[in-house]
């Protein structure tokens, strides 16, 4: 939850840092299965996100499943999908 004058948002993935000095913000949706109004309702989010937070927003659509052409219009919005799968850190015992 974002709280800022009385405001609040709900994100699933919320991240901040700084990029060439300035303010940024990592902003994602998580979802086990993505799909085409998944991506419509994050998309309006980010934008009342953008003014709320008054900084650059980098968005994050992760999930374990998504359909090839959900995926291609997520892309057509400017937005990449990534596969919660990949985040995980390797087992010790991949090696073996």
């Amino acid at each position: 939850m974002l709280k800022q004058k009385g405001n609040t948002k709900k994100v699933n993935i919320y991240g901040e840092g700084k990029r060439n000095g300035n303010e940024v913000y990592v902003i994602g949706e998580a979802k086990a299965q993505l799909g085409r109004r998944d991506v419509d309702r994050f998309v309006r989010a980010l934008k009342r996100l953008k003014g709320f937070l008054g900084a650059e927003v980098i968005p994050i659509l992760l999930t374990y499943v998504v359909p090839p052409k959900v995926e291609e219009y997520a892309a057509t919005k400017g937005l990449k999908t990534d596969w919660s799968y990949d985040l995980l850190p390797p087992s010790p015992y991949s090696a073996i």
